[in-house]
């Protein structure tokens, strides 16, 4: 390869505000050659090849799952407008005042994919970014930095994502492609203090969304981990583009609806929990949680932690909780007692922390019902997915079990869109794995005699793509290519329309009104 120009490729899932840096690491770092924007790769600046600008148009790709990386939220940096100190030991001279916006943000970053974490493709730019030169300079600099390392993958993990650009070829290139990931001792989620900045995703969307259009962004969005509730508002004028964008949004993922502006952002500010509530039905759903809180106790809660209770705490997930909302009826799976041993498993489900006041507002008394009783739990008897996701030993736990489990019926089926919203916070916490370990863990299905009071009742069931995107493909065949022996086989084959459960209800209720004929002697 000649030496003077950029023939080696560097893989980016979203770029990096020239401006940003973070507490004790600025965004740019100079290296031997010029500066370098650590959190990408990045070349800033005079290089021997040229400036930035000189780079060729990056060619939209997408990263293999057999690559194991994930995309999160989880680097964080300084906001526009707050000036990073000469000395970051030294304390400022003025404090910001507390009830201002943060002063730092978090950035999308690559990582290792963890255990029991589900896999995704990474879509993403991929830039002739290097000359031989500039690549020993940056791989200097990353073989002596703490927070991030190049990383480099086999050109054949990727592929074009669009049918104008192919890949750079293999033997050109070296066969190989570069790209940062994070290290786990820089990696840290959104947080009060960091958040998702609205411009920041604006900026990343409208960038994907000109190299592949309106299905690259979807991509992007739905292959992207780590979403929060403390995401800041900082946008300018609302505009038809950001309208666009926030439909998008609300697909895929139910945290926008926690998204405030700087006026309102201190709504957010979480609480010291010593009282969480462990969720294994409807409430694993961050929105539905979060609409209760609002409703009961006039906050929001933190971020739950998805975890598992193991079996020895002697509960089981039935569709067992009948419910109603205004003239509609149905029936929710609920966490209930195990009758015998065998009977018990692991459940998984979502620990949040109790909005403060909890107890003594009327969300206690809403959910201690006729119906539920509160159930006390302890931190051993759980295990959390993530390894940096953990519950203080010192904590309460409190579930609200079922108390009187009743079966579903004619008048309170199973409702395929409550169950569906409970797999969607499924799976924007952990992704596909944790929708299949919901279901197959889950019983009541079908009763004892046969037969099942299962509704499809999807606001558009013929076309259940406008509400659930693709993800009604990936529910339906979860469900119906579960191994689980509490899933009945070929399970869809129980749903009914919802004029096939009408018809069915009315046949039953003849069936029971209708008197037998004499028999004749």
């Amino acid at each position: 390869m000649a030496s003077g120009k950029r023939l080696h490729p560097l893989f980016v899932i979203a770029r990096t505000p020239t401006h940003a840096s973070n507490a004790d690491t600025p965004g740019v770092i100079p290296t031997s050659l010029g500066l370098v924007d650590w959190p990408t790769g990045c070349l800033v600046g005079d290089w021997p090849g040229g400036g930035p600008a000189e780079l060729e148009p990056p060619i939209p790709c997408r990263l293999r799952e057999e690559a194991g990386l994930v995309r999160w939220w989880g680097i964080q940096l300084q906001r526009e407008g707050y000036p990073v100190p000469d000395d970051p030991e030294q304390p400022p001279l003025t404090p910001k005042p507390p009830e201002l916006p943060p002063e730092r943000h978090t950035v999308l970053t690559l990582r290792p994919q963890q255990v029991n974490e589900p896999q995704f493709t990474v879509n993403g730019m991929m830039y002739l970014a290097y000359t031989d030169q500039e690549l020993q300079a940056v791989e200097r600099f990353y073989s002596h930095f703490s927070k991030a390392m190049l990383h480099r993958v086999p050109m054949d993990h990727f592929v074009a994502s669009s049918s104008s650009r192919s890949l750079p070829q293999q033997e050109l290139v070296g066969g190989f492609v570069h790209c940062v990931v994070c290290s786990d001792e820089c990696f840290e989620l959104p947080g009060y203090t960091c958040p998702i900045l609205q411009s920041y995703v604006d900026q990343t969307c409208a960038e994907f969304g000109s190299l592949g259009g309106d299905d690259f962004v979807a991509e992007l969005l739905e292959t992207t981990s780590g979403w929060s509730r403390f995401w800041l508002n900082d946008r300018g004028p609302f505009t038809d583009v950001n309208r666009a964008l926030d439909q998008l949004l609300r697909v895929y993922t139910s945290y926008l609806h926690s998204r405030r502006d700087e006026s309102r952002y201190p709504e957010l500010k979480p609480i010291e929990a010593v009282l969480y509530i462990f969720e294994a039905g409807p409430f694993m759903q961050r929105r539905a949680y979060d609409h209760f809180c609002e409703e009961y106790v006039g906050s929001l809660a933190d971020t739950g932690v998805p975890c598992r209770l193991n079996k020895e705490a002697g509960f089981r997930r039935s569709f067992c909780h009948r419910s109603s909302d205004g003239n509609e009826h149905f029936t929710l799976p609920a966490l209930t007692v195990a009758e015998d041993v065998e009977e018990a498993r692991d459940i998984c489900g979502v620990l949040y922390p109790a909005p403060a006041g909890w107890e003594q507002s009327s969300a206690e008394s809403q959910r201690l019902n006729e119906s539920h009783q509160r159930t006390e739990l302890r931190p051993e008897q759980f295990s959390m997915y993530r390894t940096w996701q953990q519950v203080p030993q010192e904590s309460r736990i409190v579930a609200y079990t079922c108390a009187g489990p009743q079966p579903p019926c004619d008048e309170f089926p199973i409702s395929q869109e409550r169950l569906d919203a409970v797999l969607v916070g499924c799976h924007e916490y952990l992704g596909l794995n944790f929708c299949q370990e919901f279901v197959d863990s889950t019983d009541g299905w079908k009763l004892p005699c046969g037969r099942s009071f299962w509704v499809n009742d999807r606001r558009m069931p013929i076309k259940p793509w406008v509400s659930l995107s693709a993800r009604y493909k990936m529910f339906d065949r979860l469900l119906e290519e579960s191994k689980s022996p509490l899933v009945p086989e070929c399970a869809l084959r129980l749903r009914r329309s919802t004029k096939e459960h009408a018809a069915q209800k009315g046949a039953d209720k003849l069936c029971m009104h209708t008197e037998p004929a004499p028999v004749e002697a």
